[in-house]
């Protein structure tokens, strides 16, 4: 019993000879294999999770959200999180920057409103002091056509 690595002889040899001599044995030599098959598994598991993870291309957010549909809960799953958070981000400042970018170039191509409203009052009010200067009356009611008529 203790050199078999066959769970389906020792169940055999347990069915055979329930209280046997060895049937101690035979049970702690069950659990010993179960024990490694299990762990087998697990060690299975971990190595086929981290050839998965090296053969992702972690600069591909798809091929990380891939990867986290598959193995979810495994130890990369953090790390796969992190980095689909900062590519998120780049994508974010990208679109931000893009929007900006439109913004300024539409600012530069829109005409100053501003600038022309400036221009026409100075230019008025260079002509309203013209004539207060000169005491022209005539060029002053021009400027100034609601100005009282009696003083």
């Amino acid at each position: 019993m203790r050199s078999t690595n066959s769970t389906e002889d020792i169940d055999d040899f347990r069915r055979k000879h329930p209280g046997g001599a060895h049937a101690e044995a035979a049970r702690a030599r069950a659990n010993q294999l179960s024990q490694q098959t299990q762990a087998n598994a697990i060690n299975a598991a971990k190595q086929a999770e981290q050839g998965a993870w090296q053969a992702v291309d972690t600069s591909k957010k798809a091929a990380l959200q891939d990867c986290l549909s598959r193995v979810g809960s495994g130890a990369h799953a953090p790390e796969a999180r992190r980095v689909i958070a900062e590519i998120e981000k780049r994508e974010a400042d990208a679109i931000a920057a893009a929007l900006r970018a439109k913004e300024l170039k539409d600012k530069e191509k829109a005409p100053d409103r501003g600038s022309d409203d400036r221009e026409a009052i100075n230019r008025t009010l260079t002509a309203y002091q013209d004539a207060y200067n000169q005491m022209d009356l005539e060029k002053l009611s021009k400027v100034w056509p609601s100005m009282p008529k009696q003083t």
